[in-house]
């Protein structure tokens, strides 16, 4: 069995029963074809005899949003731009809201603080609404390019001011009309609803502070 357009050091079969799974670097949205030649034995002592062709296509990758790094402390020194990576997108939604000080003790009854780079847990959107007030509201543009995963940047610097403390609660999100194949909706209208969008979408609280924390641990204790 050979396939096109892959070497053949890059492939690997592994047999279950009576089926032989193909195991090779294959690429979301691809075509590939599969060559069978004559002569491969099952378990029973049967072989094929005539070679066979088969052409395999891959489904576009599912649109997703999330952030590079995991954390959530930003420090006044660093660098302005906070890295996000995006499939098969070609447009994010942006959207900041701001808790200052003072409202502190609240959100951290309130709100979880899990700042994982693909967070898909969405804020508490009554203690905000309540408590928050919106800095950011915007569209980016990506530069598309399908079925791969791409590094975008947000420069904080011009939309947050660090000397003022804070909570920075920031989403990314997007819709069924920021997607590059539009016609994956077409084939699949139940899998994109709303709540796939919903799901999807990017979460991440930024605390700026200068204060860092240094956890060592040993065999018995941290």
């Amino acid at each position: 069995i050979t396939v096109k357009h892959i070497k053949e050091k890059n492939v690997k079969f592994k047999i279950i029963g009576n089926s032989i799974h193909v195991i090779a670097p294959f690429k979301s949205g691809k075509t590939y074809t599969l060559d069978i030649s004559p002569g491969i034995l099952s378990k029973w002592d049967f072989q094929t005899k005539n070679p066979k062709s088969f052409s395999v296509k891959f489904n576009n990758a599912d649109p997703q949003v999330r952030f590079f790094n995991d954390g959530y402390i930003w420090p006044s020194t660093k660098k302005g731009n906070l890295i996000f990576e995006t499939i098969n997108l070609k447009r994010v939604r942006l959207d900041i809201i701001k808790v200052d000080e003072e409202n502190f003790s609240q959100i951290l009854q309130n709100e979880s603080f899990d700042s994982q780079k693909a967070r898909r847990k969405h804020f508490n959107r009554y203690v905000l609404e309540a408590k928050g007030m919106p800095l950011v509201s915007r569209t980016l543009e990506i530069n598309p390019e399908g079925n791969s995963w791409l590094q975008n940047e947000i420069d904080l610097r011009e939309l947050i001011h660090t000397e003022s403390k804070g909570i920075y609660f920031i989403s990314l999100s997007f819709t069924k009309t920021d997607m590059i194949f539009s016609e994956d909706i077409k084939k699949d209208e139940k899998k994109y609803n709303w709540q796939f969008f919903q799901s999807n979408a990017a979460y991440k609280p930024i605390i700026t502070s200068d204060i860092g924390v240094t956890l060592k641990q040993t065999d018995t204790q941290h």
